[in-house]
C-alpha cells in the first residue's frame, strides 16, 4: 500500500526531473489528495514542500510549452515568409 510519505518523497524530487511530460503528476497528486482525505496525522508543513514543487513542475511545463510553441510559431513565418518571397520571384519573372 501507498503512503502518504512514499507519494510525498515523489513529489519533493527536483522540479526540472518532475517536469517531464511522461511522468504522471496529475495522478500522483490525486493519489496525494486521497490519502489526505483519509483520518491520519497530516504533516502540514510536508504538504506545503509538496504543494510548492508541484507548482514548480507546473511552471516548467508551462514554460517549456511556451518556448515548444514559440518555436513552431517562428517555423511557420519562416515558411510563409519563404512562400512568400518565392511567389514574388514568380510575379516578377512574369512582369
Amino acid at each position: 500500500m501507498v503512503t502518504i510519505q512514499d507519494i510525498s518523497i515523489q513529489l519533493m524530487k527536483p522540479a526540472k526531473d518532475l517536469a517531464d511530460w511522461k511522468f504522471p503528476l496529475s495522478q500522483i497528486l490525486e493519489e496525494y489528495y486521497a490519502l489526505l482525505e483519509e483520518p491520519c496525522n497530516i504533516n502540514f508543513g510536508e504538504a506545503a514542500l509538496v504543494l510548492q514543487n508541484s507548482t514548480n513542475v507546473y511552471v516548467r511545463r508551462i514554460d517549456r510549452l511556451l518556448n515548444e510553441t514559440e518555436v513552431l510559431k517562428q517555423a511557420f513565418s519562416c515558411c510563409e515568409m519563404a512562400k512568400f518571397h518565392q511567389e514574388l520571384c514568380v510575379w516578377e519573372k512574369c512582369v
